[in-house]
């Protein structure tokens, strides 16, 4: 048996909670927590050699956002590949990587752009697709993409970590229910309300949930107060290594491909988890409707579209991904955890 994970990508651990000792705490997303500062609450043994948030934000200069937006973009074109796969949702953060693309990249570097997309990345965001997408190749999402990324040259770009940076959409399904004042209430308040619309959870869960990771607030670089606070704080330093490997779940993905070879997520960056840190109050405002307000504003800015502004956080990952069986989890040296039983081993709980 390896001893640790490199990532815990089973859909649900219902089926789990008749095995631990603790099956209130099986609740998605906490059960698939990565901690990346001091304190770990994770529920599974997860790899040491990922790295921690300090060593991910050393020599990160503090930028804003746009400037985050094209010295990122100008990195990835750097490594001088024939071809970027972008992948396009029509989301927020997949609209702002092309942006930060066609803002940066010359005419001739933008040939070397292939969009992986869908009918519904056309339907999430119509006006962008028809001012901007129709000139590239695209390719349908939908298909394997494991061969084109292993001809030499080809290199994958996602949105994946565009969340982590603003907050979560944990607070979706709460907002909608209870307002949007919920997104500001005391987080103590108001987590179990946020808890049993996003997941309705077992008797005891925001109990057992608040002890076990209440305690990661006591590292955050200001005091955690509000929902959106918490949500943002648990979601930066404990979902985003499952984030940047989650890619690996699904069964159709050849598990040669590497991070960073083939696959790179776009808002990982030093200076983007900077700007993270430093700009808690450039993420949200009063609504819902806000969130990400900062990054709608730069698309906007490029598209002079007013409709960029009006973009709201769906789920689109669904969208891209629901048709992949998954994988239960992954260890550290690429071996497929076979079983419930088999993972069961690398509880910590």
């Amino acid at each position: 048996m390896i001893e640790t994970l490199l990532n815990f990508t089973k859909k649900t651990t219902v089926d789990l909670r008749p095995f631990v000792s603790k099956p209130a705490l099986l609740v998605h997303p906490f059960d698939r927590s990565m901690s990346r500062i001091d304190y770990k609450p994770d529920l599974m043994q997860f790899s040491q050699k990922l790295p921690t948030l300090k060593e991910d934000l050393k020599g990160a200069k503090s930028l804003g956002w746009d400037d985050c937006c094209d010295q990122r973009a100008l990195e990835l074109l750097k490594m001088n590949r024939s071809r970027y796969i972008v992948s396009y949702s029509g989301g927020i953060d997949s609209t702002a990587l092309l942006v930060a693309l066609m803002r940066t990249w010359s005419e001739e570097d933008q040939k070397k752009i292939v969009i992986s997309m869908s009918h519904d990345s056309i339907d999430e965001n119509p006006t962008f697709f028809q001012n901007h997408i129709r000139r590239f190749r695209w390719i349908n999402s939908l298909q394997t993409m494991d061969r084109l990324l292993k001809e030499p040259g080809a290199l994958l770009i996602t949105g994946e970590l565009g969340d982590q940076l603003f907050g979560s959409d944990m607070l979706l399904p709460g907002a909608q229910i209870h307002g949007d004042g919920m997104i500001h209430e005391n987080y103590q308040d108001a987590f179990a309300k946020m808890l049993k619309a996003w997941s309705p959870p077992d008797a005891g869960s925001a109990e057992a949930l608040a002890e076990r990771f209440y305690p990661i607030n006591q590292e955050c670089p200001f005091p955690v107060r509000s929902l959106h606070d918490f949500v943002w704080w648990f979601n930066f330093t404990q979902k985003w290594s499952h984030v940047k490997y989650r890619f690996y779940e699904m069964t159709t993905a050849d598990l040669r491909l590497r991070y960073g070879q083939h696959i790179i997520h776009f808002y990982d960056s030093p200076e983007f988890q900077r700007w993270s840190m430093d700009n808690h109050d450039l993420k949200i405002k009063k609504t819902m409707n806000s969130y990400k307000w900062t990054a709608k504003e730069y698309i906007h800015r490029f598209t002079k579209d007013p409709r960029q502004l009006e973009l709201i956080k769906i789920q689109s990952l669904e969208k891209m991904y629901f048709l992949d069986e998954k994988r239960i989890a992954i260890g550290e040296d690429l071996r497929v955890i076979q079983s419930n039983e088999e993972l069961l081993t690398y509880a910590t709980i």
